[in-house]
């Protein structure tokens, strides 16, 4: 995974069909905590003990989000509410897991932020994509390429199949997009191996904030 925080080139690299499927992230939203939960319950923690949620993916200003303990059974937490919300935390494509500090505890029960409230979304262009790919057997290569929001698909392109004689073959295509998008979950390039090519490439030429 290759991620840029303004703009510029970014790319996944080999074995991304080996594996299945490949990821670029090119805008991660952060904002305020929105929901909770308890992934872990720790040891040596007591009701009403205030938990700090480590700094969110925005930096320092994370720092504010807390919870309150409302149960503990043995020590270990069983269940929280939001004490406030703070700011620059993610909830990724599903539950980002945090650790926290403070209350009675050993340090150790971390929490999930399932839901962030808004933020404000970040001009996102995305310029081009250039496909390259490696066989490794004989026979027809191909992949796809999509552009997502969250799991949502903005975007998307079949590489043209073609057939390599023998393993070591390559292939190229590159793709003008010119797409410009207003994100408000993590905007990402999106590979998917769809017959063979073991190695693959996958460059995106993108910008951020009318950049």
């Amino acid at each position: 995974m290759a991620q840029v925080s303004r703009g510029g080139t970014a790319n996944i690299y080999s074995d991304v069909a080996l594996a299945t499927t490949g990821f670029i992230n090119l805008f991660t939203p952060t904002g305020p905590v929105l929901s909770v939960a308890v992934i872990s319950g720790g040891t040596g923690y007591t009701v009403g003990d205030v938990l700090t949620i480590d700094a969110g993916d925005g930096g320092a200003t994370g720092k504010d989000a807390a919870v309150t303990v409302l149960t503990a059974p043995g020590g270990i937490v069983g269940t929280v509410s939001l004490l406030s919300a703070g700011n620059g935390y993610n909830s990724g494509l599903g539950t980002q897991t945090y650790a926290t500090t403070g209350g009675t505890g050993g340090g150790d029960c971390t929490i999930g932020v399932s839901s962030i409230g808004p933020s404000l979304p970040v001009e996102t262009t995305v310029k081009s994509i250039t496909a390259s790919m490696i066989a490794n057997v004989a026979g027809v290569q191909s992949g796809a390429i999509t552009i997502q929001e969250g799991n949502t698909i903005l975007w998307k392109t079949y590489c043209p199949p073609w057939t390599a004689i023998a393993a070591g073959e390559g292939g190229s295509q590159i793709y003008p997009v010119n797409e410009t998008y207003l994100p408000r979950r993590i905007l990402r390039v999106r590979y998917l191996a769809v017959l063979n090519a073991t190695t693959a490439a996958v460059n995106v030429v993108w910008s951020r904030g009318g950049g």
